[in-house]
């Protein structure tokens, strides 16, 4: 009995010892416009890590905000990469993905795309008013 738990313990020792580390981090900015609405910016990067092997999953989400504190939209960009202890690879680059929460915004384009270690997303959102127009790009 006490071999069996003793080479259960060793597995288990084993996995956790042979298993790659995984990081996460998260930082949020903000900017501040002169009308009093806001963006926070919250960019979240897991990463798994062998000796010289590597991927990396990135999202940066904008979130904007009236004078009135009140959500207008979110759009969310995200991307996959791998490295070799070398070079890096961006593997896969996800559409943006906007939340609308203000009936008078409007997400007018979208893309994205990925060349070697870049991922790129582009987008446009637009607020309409009766006499004026304001848009906002993300890159």
């Amino acid at each position: 009995m006490k071999k069996k738990i003793s080479a259960i313990l060793v597995v288990v020792v084993l996995f956790f010892a042979l298993s790659p580390p995984q990081v996460y981090a998260q930082s949020v900015e903000s900017i501040h416009y002169d009308d009093g609405s806001y963006i926070l910016i919250e960019k979240e990067c897991s990463s798994q890590k062998t000796k010289a092997l590597g991927s990396k999953s990135g999202s940066k989400q904008y979130k904007y905000y009236s004078a009135a504190d009140e959500l207008q939209w979110i759009v969310t960009l995200s991307a996959d990469f791998t490295f070799n202890g070398t070079t890096s690879s961006c593997t896969y680059v996800r559409e943006p993905k906007v939340e609308v929460y203000a009936g008078k915004w409007s997400a007018v384009s979208k893309s994205a795309s990925k060349v070697g270690n870049v991922a790129n997303e582009k987008g446009r959102l637009i607020y309409f008013k009766i006499y004026s127009r304001y848009s906002y790009t993300f890159l």
